[in-house]
């Protein structure tokens, strides 16, 4: 790109390294760079790129992009391409190339999940690894859901393991599903619930990429754990108050005030 800046004498005002997919204008870099044309330097005329598919990869917004861009008075070009978008054929082509990229992306969306997908059902799992599970049902999960090495993960966190009963001696000791979540565990209390609400006993038919009916288990073997965790915790709460009555004690209405909540 900087060897056709030089041969097209074209001063380098800033560079930007973008690495997501054009699919929306949704990007750190292309943000930045759109903030530089139109917030910074007004003597910017040209915005060279490799090529169509990273300046967008939807037809709409690349026009949306091409007349902005046109209305301030900045041009675009292509290292790989002769197109020129701000002339009647050049938008025509600009468009094609633009509409082929776009349906790149969708035939490359639909062939990562389909991947992904047989991967789940021969008992992998290609997404992030959970941040906690019960020793029970460790060996229940998809090979690579469940991360004991901190080397295996992008931020060094791996899965924390408690039993049933050690998770269910926090409610016995009256603490909330969020002090446990938060404190504890280190996760969101809606994650944290979810993990004890799961439950699937009937398999789903879901088929494979040749058409073929399997039966396929999310969570197969796992219990449902939230019933029995508000129940201990309940009685704990209520006994907690029966002694704070008979001792002549206020019970705090908020329980944030003892670092419970």
């Amino acid at each position: 790109m900087r060897a056709w800046c030089e041969e097209h004498d074209v001063t380098i005002v800033d560079v930007f390294i973008e690495k997501m997919s054009a699919g929306n204008t949704k990007r750190t870099q292309w943000r930045a760079l759109m903030g530089t044309i139109f917030e910074g330097d007004e003597g910017i005329t040209m915005v060279v790129a490799r090529d169509e598919s990273r300046i967008s990869r939807d037809v709409d917004d690349m026009n949306t992009i091409v007349k902005r861009l046109g209305d301030r008075g900045v041009m675009i070009r292509y290292v790989n391409s002769s197109s020129t978008p701000e002339t009647g054929i050049g938008q025509v082509f600009n468009n094609i190339k633009t509409w082929a990229g776009q349906e790149e992306r969708v035939k490359l969306k639909a062939n990562t999940k389909s991947g992904m997908y047989t991967r789940k059902l021969d008992g992998k799992y290609c997404s992030r690894p959970v941040r906690f599970a019960f020793a029970e049902d460790v060996d229940k999960f998809p090979k690579g859901r469940v991360v004991l090495d901190p080397a295996k993960t992008k931020d060094g966190r791996t899965t924390k393991i408690y039993s049933e009963d050690m998770i269910f001696n926090f409610a016995r000791a009256g603490k909330s599903l969020s002090f446990v979540a938060e404190n504890i565990l280190g996760m969101s209390t809606s994650a944290f619930i979810a993990e004890l609400k799961k439950r699937e006993d009937e398999p789903t038919i879901r088929y494979n990429k040749d058409g073929e009916p399997v039966e396929y288990y999310r969570y197969k073997g796992t219990k449902d754990r939230y019933s029995e965790y508000m129940r201990l915790y309940n009685d704990a709460i209520s006994v907690r108050k029966g002694v704070c009555s008979e001792r002549g004690q206020k019970t705090p209405e908020n329980r944030s005030e003892r670092g419970e909540v």
